[in-house]
Parts: C-alpha cells; structure tokens; sequence
C-alpha cells in the first residue's frame, strides 16, 4: 500500500500522511475551481440573507461543483494557506444548518445537500476546518471544533447517524485528536470505542477506506503503543 508524505513549510515544518494523492493546488484546474469556490460563496452568502437561491444560467454548473470545491478546501489546508478560506468554510457549515437541520428545499447541489446527508457534509467540513486551526496553532478552536464533530453524530435516540465506514474513520481521527490535545482517559476510551466500531471488512473502496483504516491504526499504536 502506498501513503502520500507531505511536508508543510508553514509556521513551522512536520510530516504527514494523508488517505489522497498531495499537492492539489499544482492541478492545472485549480484556478478555475478557485473562481467557481468563490462564486458559489457568493451565491450561497446571498441566499443565508435573503433566503432565496438565484443561479443564473452562467453559473448553473456550479451545481456540480461540491466535490471539486471540497478539494479545494483540503487543497489550501493542505499547503498551510487555510486560514484564506475559512471564512468561506462557515459560510458552508451555515448554508448546511440551514438546507439540513432545518430541511429547506432549495439545494444548491442537486442530490448532494438534501437533508439526509446533512452530517456527512458537515463532518467533511469540520475536519478540514480542525485541520487547518491545527497548522495555525489555534489549539482552542480546534477543540471545539473536534467536540462539534464527535457530538453531532449521536442524535436524539442516542445512536450515531454516521455508520459508514470512512465516517466512522473520520470520527476516530477526530477523537484521537481530541484527545492528543486532551490526553484524558475518557478520550482514550472514546478513541477505542470509535475504532471497535468500524466494520472489519466493510472495505467497500479498495483506496479510500483501507487507507483510512491504515492511516487511523498507525496513529493509534503510534500514539497509545497499544489498540486494547
């Protein structure tokens, strides 16, 4: 299996792995998907106001554009210029509130941010969010971030709404850094509980998920010595 190292020169130099391919900003599209991101932070901050979604013709294809602008986002996270769009990332994270807990019907993205993937966007959003307050140094932020990611996913009949498994993936690295900037018991637990809980063998994309698995089982034994 192959990782993609990185190394960040940015208020400070550290190493990384990472479950994608590095260097995003080097696309020869990146530029024009930068244009569309703030475009479509343009349209989106117009309807939080007004409540009313307006896409001209020009821009309709935008509305196939949500992967291509959450790599952008990993993209500037991941060369230490995240602080450029952060903005623009709770600018999405209210958008969200607003098309999935409060299940408007005006998607922007057709078939993406209906309400029944509410949490899997945000989840997106908030971890590129943790790990762009993480290369700033913004250790606070990032723990209410963090605790923003692990209590979202338990809902009101106590089970937890993400049960696939690169969320729960994801929800595993969340509360091991949570708990690198906390180390207490009860994180270390929640930790352990997180990763029980994924699937042995649900490896339904051969690259994604068993790079998850590796990368967030590395960082365990790295960090505890141990999996219990």
């Amino acid at each position: 299996m192959k990782f993609s190292l990185g190394i960040v020169h940015y208020r400070g130099e550290f190493q990384y792995l990472s479950r994608f391919a590095m260097c995003k900003m080097v696309h020869p599209q990146f530029k024009d998907n930068f244009k569309d991101y703030q475009d479509v932070i343009k349209i989106i901050k117009k309807y939080i106001k007004t409540g009313t979604l307006n896409i001209s013709k020009d821009n309709s294809h935008l509305r196939d554009t949500y992967h291509i602008i959450t790599a952008l986002l990993w993209g500037f996270a991941e060369v230490g210029l995240g602080e450029e769009i952060l903005d623009g990332i709770d600018i999405l994270l209210e958008f969200e509130h607003l098309c999935g807990e409060r299940k408007r019907d005006d998607h922007f993205w057709f078939g993406v941010d209906d309400p029944k993937n509410s949490i899997r966007r945000r989840l997106s959003l908030l971890m590129i969010k943790s790990s762009i307050l993480r290369s700033i140094g913004k250790d606070e932020e990032q723990i209410i971030v963090l605790k923003e990611i692990l209590n979202v996913h338990f809902s009101k009949l106590d089970h937890r709404p993400i049960n696939y498994y690169v969320g729960l993936n994801r929800l595993t690295e969340a509360a091991l850094s949570l708990y690198k900037l906390q180390p207490t018991k009860e994180n270390k637990n929640t930790v352990l509980e997180y990763y029980k809980s994924i699937p042995q063998t649900n490896t339904y994309d051969k690259h994604e998920c068993t790079r998850e698995r590796a990368l967030v089982t590395f960082e365990i034994l790295k960090t505890f010595g141990h999996i219990e």
